[in-house]
C-alpha cells in the first residue's frame, strides 16, 4: 500500500492513501528522516491504522519526474499566444 505527505500542520503530519482514498495523521517526529512533502511511503496497516514502513524513493522519483514533465509541457503551451501582434 501506498501513501504521500500531502503537508504538515502544526507538527502533525497528514498522509494520504492511494489505494483508499482516505488520510490519516501522524506526529511528524513519527515521520522517516529526511521526509518531506510530496514523499511517497510504502504502508501497512495495524489494528485498523495505518504506519509506515519506508520511503519509497522510486515512487517519489517517478511521481517527480511526471510533475517536472507536466509543468513544462504547461509553460510551453503558454509561451505562444493565439492573438497576432499588429506592427
Amino acid at each position: 500500500m501506498k501513501g504521500v505527505l500531502d503537508r504538515v500542520e502544526d507538527g502533525i503530519a497528514v498522509i494520504l492513501v492511494e489505494e483508499t482514498n482516505e488520510q490519516f495523521t501522524i506526529p511528524v517526529a513519527n515521520l522517516p528522516t529526511g521526509s518531506k512533502e510530496g514523499m511517497w511511503f510504502t504502508l501497512a496497516t495495524k489494528e485498523d491504522s495505518y504506519y509506515i514502513v519506508a520511503i519509497d524513493k522510486q515512487k517519489t522519483a517517478a511521481q517527480t519526474e511526471r510533475i517536472n514533465t507536466l509543468q513544462q509541457k504547461l509553460q510551453k503551451k503558454r509561451r505562444t499566444s493565439k492573438f497576432k501582434r499588429k506592427k
